[in-house]
């Protein structure tokens, strides 16, 4: 009977070990670029960026979550969905991810839909919260700064037709 150096297991072990650190390193690359890991659209309508002209002019008066999933807090996104549902938002709020959205459709967002734009824009690169009214987004009523949780619930606590906590 013929024996098997050890060197031949070690080669062995090696290559199987390269191939499930390859195959975990490749798996990590897409989801980190390919999945879509937020889940604030499970919990609320997303409308996509083809839909938003009709449907603002269907529900003039909505309230406007714009999140790039690519960015997204999944902590503070858990605690907004735990909020949503817990208040029975679902319908007073949408969603909008601006992951690949150019800068030119925030400019005609801008432009078509702030009553007064002025002073305050929609930001690509952050959330942004707005209250659309008779399908008019109010400038008084635009949350354009890095978005927590205590800021998200007082917004929808001024906006949201709810009692505070």
């Amino acid at each position: 009977m013929r024996q098997i150096p050890l060197k031949n297991y070690l080669i062995l072990f090696l290559i199987y070990l390269l191939v499930i650190l390859f195959s975990f390193g490749l798996r990590n690359w897409y989801l980190k670029n390919y999945v879509n890991n937020s889940h604030i659209n499970e919990v609320i309508s997303e409308i996509k960026i083809e839909e938003f002209e009709s449907y603002i002019q269907e529900n003039p008066d909505v309230i406007i979550y714009f999140s790039n999933t690519k960015n997204a807090d999944l902590n503070l996104e858990q605690k907004m969905i735990n909020y949503i549902v817990k208040k029975n938002l679902t319908s007073n709020l949408v969603y909008v991810n601006t992951h690949n959205i150019d800068k030119e459709w925030f400019k005609k967002i801008n432009n078509n839909y702030l009553i007064d734009s002025s002073n305050i824009q929609i930001v690509p690169n952050i959330d942004n919260i707005v209250l659309v009214k008779n399908g008019k987004i109010e400038v008084s009523a635009v949350y354009n700064e890095i978005l927590d949780y205590e800021k998200f619930k007082e917004f929808m606590n001024r906006y949201g037709v709810l009692n505070n906590d």
